[in-house]
């Protein structure tokens, strides 16, 4: 109630529009679009547009997906993306191909395909495709310490994003440092997912006890909680190894100690920065930071 309706004196600009008419400030639906991830919480419905993708869209959506459409983006049982248009099909690239990994970053890359295959070569789509690095913050690349390699992720203040991005990326389970400021969000689809992609949780920040007992609630489906508790609590080799800390210097030593060759060792908070730091950037400058500064030996 505090906000004006027409974004007017009050609003600091907090909030941006968005739709298919262009407003002074904000985002909106030009004459091609793509849409991918989207979650319960951000649909909208919208009756203008066909679902099929036919008469009346007038390819201003071009649908994505691993199903064929007329017209649009998808992934064939091959792993290849395929542009289609009119029934035409042309390979584009194997995800296998594409150098970010990562289910999300498939999809975006998808979505730009579907959006820009008109105006750029399939060359240059390739080209990007296969030499783009990501950008900081993004499940970004630090540094390998004794064959442990070491990513930053702080971006990822939501626990939707920690499950798109670090929890979906690796081909093992990764020590994980997570945790921060509290939002109020709901970690209960987290704790199911770091039961199978986690073999170490470092927490740390406001929400380490939320996220810590929806680990505890994800095993509790089918097993006592009782147990559950005494076998963390012991560091029992069947279950994840929880380990809580007071800052981000505890959270990298900690993880250089118990980390062996091959492991991976990412920092994905599922939460916003507040509680210790002004932003992500800098809550992961200062991951990156601790982590240049570890050496061959243990700190």
């Amino acid at each position: 109630d505090s906000l004006p309706a027409d974004g007017g004196e009050g609003t600091n600009e907090q909030v941006c529009l968005l739709g298919e008419q262009q407003p002074n400030n904000g985002v909106w639906l030009n004459s091609k679009a793509g849409i991918a991830n989207t979650l319960e919480k951000h649909l909208i419905s919208h009756d203008s547009l066909p679902a099929d993708g036919g008469e009346g869209a007038n390819e201003q959506v071009r649908l994505l997906g691993e199903q064929q459409p007329d017209n649009g983006v998808w992934l064939n049982s091959d792993g290849v993306i395929i542009f289609s248009k009119n029934n035409k099909n042309i390979p584009i690239i194997s995800h296998k191909s594409i150098k970010l990994k990562g289910n999300h970053n498939l999809e975006n890359y998808m979505a730009a395909i579907a959006a820009v295959y008109d105006e750029v070569t399939l060359e240059d789509i390739r080209c990007v495709a296969k030499n783009f690095s990501g950008v900081e913050h993004r499940i970004e690349f630090v540094k390998k310490v004794n064959d442990v390699e070491y990513y930053n992720d702080s971006i990822a203040s939501t626990p939707t994003r920690t499950i798109l991005g670090a929890l979906s990326i690796f081909d093992q389970k990764i020590i994980l440092i997570a945790g921060g400021y509290d939002k109020n969000i709901p970690f209960d689809d987290l704790g199911e997912e770091i039961i199978k992609k986690v073999k170490t949780l470092i927490l740390l920040g406001n929400t380490s006890e939320k996220i810590y007992r929806s680990v505890i609630n994800a095993y509790g489906k089918s097993q006592k909680t009782a147990d559950i508790v005494v076998s963390l609590e012991k560091k029992h080799t069947h279950y994840i190894n929880i380990i809580k800390v007071s800052n981000m210097q505890a959270a990298v030593n900690c993880a250089h100690k118990i980390a062996v060759s091959g492991d991976i060792v990412v920092l994905s908070p599922a939460c916003a920065s507040f509680d210790l730091y002004e932003n992500f950037e800098k809550r992961g400058n200062h991951f990156k930071q601790l982590v240049k500064t570890l050496g061959d030996g243990l700190n």
